[in-house]
């Protein structure tokens, strides 16, 4: 089976649910060949699955596994709740 680098990637963070990973890091353990060719390759595959709300980022430029609370379906539930509480009252 051929996964997509964003499933790679996302496979690296399951793996490693309580690690945080810089996008270098990432990058080597993911395909070092490309690594070699730019150490900075993967950022756009990560910054992909933080628009997913697959993982998360901080503000010293590590990537989490966003918890199942951050989850897409988690907040598009809360989002209709809210959108039910003003309609509805």
């Amino acid at each position: 089976m051929d996964l997509t680098m964003e499933e790679t990637i996302l496979a690296l963070f399951e793996q490693n649910p309580d690690v945080a990973f810089s996008a270098k890091e990432v990058g080597r353990r993911v395909d070092r060949e490309l690594f070699r060719e730019d150490p900075n390759w993967a950022k756009p595959y990560l910054e992909n699955l933080v628009r997913q709300r697959l993982l998360v980022t901080d503000a010293y430029g590590y990537w989490f596994k966003a918890r199942e609370e951050d989850s897409p379906t988690k907040y598009h539930q809360c989002i209709h709740e809210s959108a039910k509480t003003r309609i509805y009252g």
